[in-house]
């Protein structure tokens, strides 16, 4: 605000380019701009379990590269069993003694590259057919998984003192409507220059295809948005 900003907590419906101009559809009315950033970033999906809320960041994660150095020597469970779920359990055992790898369905659906990896590493014990039911603590700290067996019908548990949940993400995109063109998983999709298939439209951080889910990155993406916003602006006719 000190540079002159408006700050607008409206709520975005709809986004569209008419006349040389972005019109956004908010609560509070439509804003034109000739340039706008789009940078919703996604949230991680839950399990929707017990636990789940009540030990987030006292056992509880979503970011292996975030939180996985405090996990040295001690025991994790990681939840999922795509991509992501397979390369954070692998690079989780550069910290700890253990990963029990839970994984809900009786496949991966993970690269061939990354199940040859998991193969190899004898710090992962994979679970398939195992749902995760609970995530139970001391009131302080995770200390255990409950689970399901499927094929056995049975309860089983994990002691462990992390538990890592990587079950897909969910990109702060409804709004677009199908303006703006995402990916496979709803995520905008941008060139190099951060642009989009709108004109005057750029998208930075969490919410884009191909963006690493780092604070550090988006930020980055950010400012190079608004540099490439200015020579945008720059290019347009006077």
């Amino acid at each position: 605000e000190r540079f002159g900003a408006k700050i607008d907590l409206a709520e975005v419906s709809d986004v569209s380019y008419e006349d040389g101009l972005v019109k956004l559809s908010t609560t509070d009315g439509q804003i034109s701009a000739k340039a706008v950033l789009i940078a919703t970033g996604s949230d991680y999906k839950k399990l929707g379990i017990p636990g789940e809320t009540e030990y987030y960041a006292r056992g509880v994660h979503y970011c292996a590269t975030c939180d996985g150095a405090f996990y040295r020597d001690k025991k994790i469970a990681v939840v999922g069993g795509g991509n992501s779920a397979v390369q954070e359990a692998l690079f989780l055992t550069k910290f700890a003694s253990s990963v029990d790898l839970l994984v809900r369905s009786d496949k991966f659906r993970a690269s061939d590259v990354l199940l040859h990896e998991l193969e190899k590493n004898d710090k992962i014990t994979v679970h398939m057919n195992t749902t995760t039911d609970e995530i139970v603590g001391n009131d302080q700290f995770v200390n255990k998984v409950i689970g399901t067996d499927k094929l056995a019908n049975k309860k089983v548990e994990f002691d462990v003192d992390g538990v890592f949940i990587f079950i897909g993400l969910l990109p702060n995109t409804g709004f677009l409507n199908g303006k703006v063109e995402l990916d496979e998983i709803g995520l905008i999709k941008t060139d190099d220059q951060l642009k989009t298939n709108i004109q005057g439209v750029f998208a930075a951080g969490d919410v884009r295809s191909g963006a690493t889910m780092q604070i550090a990155s988006a930020v980055g993406e950010g400012a190079t948005a608004a540099m490439r916003i200015r020579e945008y602006l720059d290019s347009l006719p006077k």
